[in-house]
């Protein structure tokens, strides 16, 4: 695994290239259709990209994973034995989706098809 902080290219700039090509598509969808509303959401589709997604990215990949940004979120709060009701509730609706999903190695929509 490289370790090194890259000073060329396009992430001498930006870290996250997933924004900037939402950035740059929005930008073609509004030369494609010639709409200036679209040109003029820009600049706030790029503050929430930055605010909310890139943000919250970073304050969950500081603590390795989604649970610990949550605990600590509840935490803050004050609340911080709500952390075990949400984990159950996580843990409740998982076995949910698992025991109501279809066995698709004997049930595969595949072979409806034919």
């Amino acid at each position: 695994m490289h370790t090194t902080i890259v000073e060329s290219g396009p992430y001498r700039f930006t870290r996250n290239p997933i924004c900037v090509s939402m950035f740059l598509g929005l930008i073609g969808l509004a030369i494609a259709f010639d709409n200036l509303w679209l040109l003029t959401m820009l600049a706030p589709f790029a503050l929430v990209v930055r605010y909310s997604v890139v943000v919250a990215r970073n304050r969950v990949s500081k603590f390795g994973g989604t649970a610990p940004a949550v605990a600590l979120e509840f935490k803050s709060l004050g609340h911080e034995q709500w952390f075990y009701y949400y984990l159950a509730g996580i843990i409740f609706l998982w076995l949910l989706i698992y025991t109501t999903m279809r066995d698709t190695k004997h049930d595969s929509a595949m072979q409806r098809h034919v």
